[in-house]
């Protein structure tokens, strides 16, 4: 004889996947080597999420894909000149986003796309001030894994602007990342 729960029986899974199906909001920790971050985000359609995010603390493994002369570092892959490639170390050490999360019906993937802010320290040993770059852009974000672990890398693409120096480049930013789902 089995016993009833909400009309699904005992039936563990069933139950599992209907608490997912009626999640309301998101909330969750993301760790960036260093680095941590909070998201949270409410949901607006069946699959998808509105949010933001915040961090702190400086990422240490953060990957400069492309960039111009300025913020060109050692591996770099695409750059207008790497004369002074070695000498160059970007840290972000705070950033906030705006961000969009799909989480369809698999639970192993999820992504976060939107807008991204981001502060960073420049350090140059020739030069007499610590520079303080900023990052404007757009990002994307997927990862893969279980409903509440989850490894993934963020993609950032847009302006970096240092004032200081009045240096503008455009750059791509990559950042490997292990997200716990709270909810």
């Amino acid at each position: 004889m089995e016993a009833s729960i909400n009309e699904f029986g005992t039936n563990e899974g069933l139950m599992i996947e209907r608490q997912r199906k009626n999640l309301k909001n998101l909330l969750g920790i993301d760790f960036h080597y260093w680095g941590t971050s909070f998201h949270y985000a409410g949901k607006i359609e069946k699959t998808l999420f509105l949010g933001f995010e915040v961090g702190l603390l400086p990422e240490m493994f953060d990957w400069v894909i492309l960039a111009g002369k300025h913020f060109t570092e050692e591996n770099t892959i695409w750059s207008n000149n790497r004369n002074e490639a070695n000498l160059h170390k970007l840290r972000q050490f705070l950033f906030g986003h705006i961000l969009v999360r799909w989480k369809p019906s698999i639970s192993w993937f999820e992504i976060d796309g939107g807008f991204r802010i981001a502060a960073y320290v420049r350090n140059v040993p020739y030069e007499d001030d610590i520079g303080i770059p900023a990052f404007y852009g757009i990002y994307l974000k997927p990862a893969i894994g279980f409903n509440k672990f989850k490894i993934g890398i963020r993609l950032g693409v847009g302006g970096m602007f240092e004032s200081q120096n009045e240096v503008k480049e455009f750059v791509a930013i990559s950042s490997p990342y292990l997200r716990i789902n709270l909810n």
